[in-house]
């Protein structure tokens, strides 16, 4: 059985799994950095509790001559239970959660409901949704639906607790699917920068992986040691929960790590010979269809980089298993000579 096509694919998807760690690493600290699964899932909350956005809903006010509405979310973020959840950054800013427990969701909505009553029974809680159609004129549809879940719910307190709960859980699958979105999208705009940055060229990765047996035999033998020695699955797209600034700074020491792994391979597959700034000023003197190429070869990565380690590190595994269970070069040429 010819190896040869089988190590191209593991050399390249060797790279290709480097490359997506160190862009993943990188995303996961913008994505700590800037608060993206804190505004997340505060935008869900606003979806759930608010029934506009808030120039609409003031300038309704504005017209109708009312006062300020206030707005169902900002009282459940004042909640004690969900204000502890969250911290103070490094500028001394307080940042709101970027993880909420069902629990403490269907809690603090049930204490906004009672608003301040000492017993939680199913007539204070009607009495505090229809208290809250008046005090928040914004969220009418949202305690609408609120209401509908108590009667789902029977009347009885613990299974509108459960109602809420999985309400708020239903929620955070979309919430979820609204951050991957996010991030897919960072994923494939810093793909493409550290494509550029170490030319990261798939086309002459394969090219370069086809012509010379042996670095694509050296590519291998380091992708087998690379799978053997990281445990790479507990550092994939960032399923850490980076929420303080100690976790950001891990962060950072791994993008670091990683980026030397990359600069290894810096002896032909990847890298700019003379520099990035030196290819930059020979552009001029380039032919557009080197240019073409180059441009496709560096998308091709990006897009490679924007599918995620997970996605690489799996195919890897197995396709390394599979060459596994193929003859062995030296069994092989021993067999031939006898």
């Amino acid at each position: 059985m010819d190896l040869k096509y089988l190590d191209i694919a593991i050399g390249a998807i060797f790279i290709y799994l480097l490359l997506s760690l160190f862009a993943s690493t990188i995303v996961e600290f913008i994505a700590t950095w800037f608060s993206f699964r804190a505004n997340t899932l505060e935008k869900a909350i606003k979806l759930m509790l608010n029934d506009f956005d808030k120039k609409k809903i003031t300038l309704q006010a504005e017209q109708e001559g009312k006062e300020k509405i206030g707005f169902l979310s900002k009282c459940f973020y004042e909640c004690s239970v969900i204000r502890y959840l969250g911290f103070t950054n490094l500028f001394g800013r307080y940042q709101k959660p970027s993880y909420i427990m069902p629990r403490n969701f269907s809690k603090s909505l049930i204490d906004i409901i009672l608003n301040k009553s000492t017993e939680v029974t199913i007539g204070n809680i009607k009495a505090g949704l229809e208290k809250l159609r008046t005090d928040f004129p914004s969220s009418t549809d949202s305690v609408e639906y609120i209401g509908t879940l108590l009667r789902d719910a029977g009347n009885d307190i613990e299974k509108f607790k459960e109602e809420l709960e999985k309400w708020f859980n239903d929620t955070m699958d979309r919430a979820n699917g609204w951050y991957k979105r996010t991030a897919q999208y960072w994923l494939l705009g810093i793909g493409l920068t550290i494509a550029i940055l170490f030319n990261a060229d798939t086309l002459h990765i394969l090219k370069y992986l086809s012509d010379d047996p042996k670095k694509r035999e050296e590519m291998v033998n380091v992708a087998k040691v690379y799978m053997q020695k990281y445990e790479i699955e507990k550092n994939i797209d960032g399923k850490k929960d980076s929420s303080t600034i100690k976790k950001a700074e891990d962060l950072l020491n791994t993008a670091t790590k990683q980026q030397k792994d990359i600069i290894m391979l810096n002896d032909g597959a990847l890298g700019w010979r003379n520099g990035l700034r030196n290819a930059i000023s020979k552009i001029p003197d380039t032919k557009i269809t080197t240019i073409i190429n180059k441009g496709i070869g560096f998308l091709l990565t990006a897009l490679a980089i924007s599918l995620g380690a997970t996605f690489w590190f799996d195919l890897l595994k197995k396709l390394i298993n599979i060459r596994g269970t193929g003859p062995n070069p030296d069994e092989k040429k021993k067999k031939s000579t006898t």
